[in-house]
């Protein structure tokens, strides 16, 4: 791909040409015939814009790109069916801040079994240097700054990913059941992230899922360091208990913020 663009939309320009015919004279003049070809040639040119150009690049954007461009709704790569860009659960391409949150989880997963490891192996090496075995000690070591290392680099990927995150835009959903909601009672339910925001400042939208139509949402709180929230259900109906799903979104994005 060119680095330099080559189509400039800002720079379009309208040029139209003023041929003069006689007035009231016959729709059959050489200037009448030649500014109606050039009407035909233009609506041609635009045409092939719109078909050859415009509407490529608007058919790879997720639906969700009407309500505006970002990382929550432009795909990473729809031809590739490999895990990074491909949920196989919903058999569909996945958008680029969902690529950017899987990328960060595999690398809080790693993190955290290195960190294990270390310790692990931080305590062998003591109690091999208190027995003076230290040939082993001295090996255990060198695992050990390599563990460090690579420890590190890791958690540079993961700011990486951390900042890639933010820049895409970062949304999390998730789903509960509800219990049984008595006549008339009101239950609240927990919404858990996969992967928990960085504070509370995102939206929140919700729903709920109920067959008999007498639940509904009444409001939510956010759980503690942006882990989650507590929606509360309230049963209209004052004969009988029921039971539904609530299904819940959360959305941050420096993009649309503007903060």
């Amino acid at each position: 791909m060119s680095a330099t663009p080559t189509l400039s939309l800002p720079n379009l320009e309208l040029v139209s040409t003023l041929r003069v015919a006689p007035l009231n004279g016959p729709p059959n003049s050489e200037d009448y015939n030649d500014g109606e070809q050039e009407k035909l040639v233009d609506l041609t040119t635009l045409l092939d814009f719109l078909n050859d150009q415009l509407m490529p690049m608007l058919n790879a954007l997720a639906p969700a790109a009407a309500s505006g461009i970002e990382g929550t709704n432009i795909f990473g790569d729809s031809t590739s069916e490999e895990v990074l860009f491909y949920d196989a659960s919903t058999e569909t391409s996945m958008s680029v801040s969902d690529s950017m949150r899987f990328l960060y989880g595999m690398a809080q997963t790693i993190q955290t079994q290195l960190s294990n490891i270390s310790t692990q192996v931080a305590s062998l090496q003591a109690r091999l240097s208190s027995t003076n075995q230290n040939d082993i000690s001295l090996a255990l070591q060198g695992f050990t700054a390599n563990l460090n290392s690579q420890s590190s680099q890791l958690q540079a990927l993961q700011n990486a990913v951390s900042s890639l995150q933010i820049l895409a835009g970062t949304s999390m959903d998730g789903t509960a059941e509800t219990p049984v909601v008595a006549a008339g009672a009101i239950e609240t339910v927990a919404v858990v992230w996969t992967v928990p925001f960085s504070d509370n400042t995102y939206v929140v939208s919700y729903g709920i899922e109920d067959a008999s139509g007498f639940l509904q949402v009444t409001g939510f709180t956010y759980l503690p360091s942006g882990e989650g929230i507590l929606v509360h259900v309230l049963n209209t109906d004052t004969s009988a208990s029921h039971q539904g799903t609530v299904n819940a979104i959360g959305r941050v994005s420096a993009l649309s913020s503007g903060s």
